[in-house]
């Protein structure tokens, strides 16, 4: 993003991204160029050429596709379907890696992410369990993580890639070694319903949670250990974001605001942003720290500054259902979004306004 003042000026949207004939329920932005993948109920995987706003249809799922990640080379990309598979893609051709889709759970896979090294892809599942694959055998690391009592949602590696993060409807979170293939520590307690979201602090100190409870939760990454009272919401948090500083935290809450924290002292660093007049789905930070973009069930995108707490822009109303996944590109360019009926909308973040093709 560059460091002058934006264009507040109202949006008019020239162009969608139309494909998929269902919901989106994630997307991926490609780390080194100008791609971004999505995954749908129509059982497909797209990888968008921004350039062109054209499609390659990426088929193999028989089921909801609701789980997507990239390789940090951006070689490959991971897609989970509700059908319990998982499938290797090569970004640049969209071929299946494999012959066959990574078979072993027993339930919907609804969160995978690639190690730091891109040698190993983590998977949680809906059957309770979290596997590790590997990406050059194509077949699991040892045998399933098993400890959560109900579906898994959320998982992520440690910067390190040493240790394995997971969430859980049983209400708790999990701490798990790659090496040992083991639970390192845990459960992490605390929490009086389903964990939605479980991430790694950038520099790898602290690991957030975030509750359907309207708590969101920092835990010591080394300890296990509580390292803050609770962030209390007023309503349950869908989202949640660090910056990339590690040194704040941002999450999207139920009320239709966004709450930042300081995580050194454990207190909001403003009052809330407010704008939307519907609850929060998404939120994510610009890699530079410097501004946060939110989706919402308002039908709206919007853009703050974290520092004057405004909207850099006029709110972004070109879908017309709610928008359940919002994402920067890695070099901050762009916004992407996307709504539940499976429009895809990119933005350019620099001036606000639609991306042309």
């Amino acid at each position: 993003m560059r460091t002058d003042t934006f264009d507040r000026s109202p949006l008019t949207v020239l162009k969608e991204f139309k494909g998929h004939t269902s919901a989106v329920l994630c997307l991926a932005a490609a780390p080194h160029d100008d791609r971004f993948a999505s995954g749908s109920c129509d059982h497909t995987v797209r990888i968008w050429a921004i350039g062109t706003g054209t499609s390659d249809v990426l088929k193999g799922h028989v089921d909801d596709v609701g789980a997507l990640a990239y390789s940090s080379n951006g070689a490959r990309i991971a897609s989970g379907s509700h059908d319990g598979t998982i499938i290797m893609w090569d970004s640049l051709t969209g071929e299946m890696i494999a012959v066959c889709p990574l078979e072993g759970h027993t339930g919907a896979v609804q969160s995978v992410q690639f190690s730091p090294d891109g040698f190993f892809v983590v998977s949680g599942s809906s059957d309770q369990t979290v596997r590790v694959w590997d990406i050059v055998t194509r077949i699991q690391k040892d045998q399933p993580l098993r400890g959560h009592t109900d579906a898994v949602l959320s998982v992520g590696f440690s910067p390190d890639g040493q240790y394995i993060v997971s969430g859980s409807r049983d209400c708790t979170v999990r701490v798990w070694s790659v090496h040992a293939m083991a639970e390192a520590y845990g459960p992490l307690k605390g929490h009086s319903a389903e964990v939605y979201f479980v991430r790694f602090s950038p520099d790898g100190k602290h690991i957030a949670s975030g509750s359907f409870d309207g708590t969101m939760k920092l835990w010591d990454a080394k300890t296990g250990k509580m390292a803050r009272k609770p962030f209390r919401h007023p309503k349950p948090v869908y989202s949640v974001a660090f910056s990339p500083d590690s040194t704040c935290i941002a999450s999207g809450c139920a009320d239709y605001n966004i709450h930042i924290w300081d995580l050194k002292t454990g207190k909001k660093v403003t009052e809330p942003l407010r704008g939307h007049t519907n609850e929060l789905c998404s939120v994510a930070y610009s890699p530079d720290g410097r501004y946060i973009v939110s989706g919402a069930l308002d039908h709206t995108v919007r853009v703050w500054d974290v520092k004057t707490r405004k909207e850099v822009f006029e709110p972004f109303r070109g879908h017309k259902n709610d928008v359940d996944s919002v994402a920067f590109s890695p070099d901050g360019q762009r916004i992407a979004s996307a709504s539940e009926i499976g429009v895809i909308r990119l933005w350019d973040a620099h001036t606000g306004q639609p991306i042309e093709f």
